[in-house]
């Protein structure tokens, strides 16, 4: 697969000295550095990590909509990406910052491509929703 082909250009840029370098721990750990850099961009946040994503997505007027939450619906998938992003930083970035890991390409290219579909997400986000 050409990884490069399937991602955003900017992630593509932040990964791309890692991954072709085969440290494909390093290249997911870029991507989330990316994808965190971003969440503050659009929020004028200054933490990280699960406060950084909560104060971002969650609360009754989130930072980050990921629609007009209008509906059940509409709160359901919003409270859904807060807790899909939270967990992945516990699962994927806490161990990888605070543990020795060695990634598989396989295993970089499918994380890797989870994150670029989070920053679509987030791309599109919009406080308040219009």
């Amino acid at each position: 697969m050409n990884l490069q082909t399937r991602l955003k250009q900017e992630l593509w840029q932040a990964v791309q000295s890692s991954y072709e370098a085969r440290n494909f721990t390093g290249a997911i750990i870029d991507a989330i550095y990316f994808l965190s850099d971003l969440i503050r961009q659009k929020t004028d946040l200054s933490s990280d990590g699960v406060v950084l994503v909560g104060q971002a997505f969650g609360g009754k007027d989130p930072k980050l909509k990921v629609n007009k939450l209008q509906n059940e619906s509409d709160w359901n998938i919003q409270k859904g990406m807060e807790q899909m992003i939270r967990g992945f930083y516990q699962s994927i970035r806490n161990p990888r910052s605070h543990n020795k890991y060695t990634d598989s390409s396989e295993d970089a290219d499918a994380i890797i491509l989870f994150i670029n579909m989070l920053i679509r997400i987030i791309d599109q986000s919009k406080s308040p929703f219009t």
